[in-house]
């Protein structure tokens, strides 16, 4: 099953837009809370990362004002624990599956991902 996770009113419209394209397609999908678990699952569909699901900021900088941590001495944990307390720096929303993720929404990313599940109608 397709999970959504987004944070903020502001992002209401483009996830209406993806819950239009899921249900076009017959798609199942949920919405669910971030934890430290799927988290990590999300982490670990990306390709380059915390890069991949951070918005674009001087993370560095970021970290050592908000946390007083160095990033260089941070272990991943430590990480996902510091952003699910400061999810705002979290680009979303996130779609994701077993296999898939797409960050940020963009309809073409969805339906190069989730492909196999439309052709099958489910």
């Amino acid at each position: 099953m397709i999970q959504i996770y987004y944070q903020s009113k502001e992002e209401k419209r483009r996830v209406e837009e993806i819950v239009e394209y899921l249900e076009y397609f017959k798609l199942s999908y949920e919405f669910v809370t971030l934890d430290g678990d799927k988290l990590r699952h999300i982490l670990s569909l990306t390709e380059n990362g915390f890069e991949d699901i951070v918005i674009p900021i001087d993370l560095v900088n970021f970290m050592s004002r908000h946390f007083r941590v160095n990033l260089a001495e941070i272990s991943v944990e430590d990480m996902l624990f510091l952003l699910l307390k400061k999810k705002v720096i979290l680009k979303t929303p996130f779609i994701f599956d077993d296999k898939n993720l797409c960050v940020a929404y963009e309809s073409s990313s969805l339906q190069k991902l989730f492909l196999s599940q439309i052709r099958k109608g489910r």
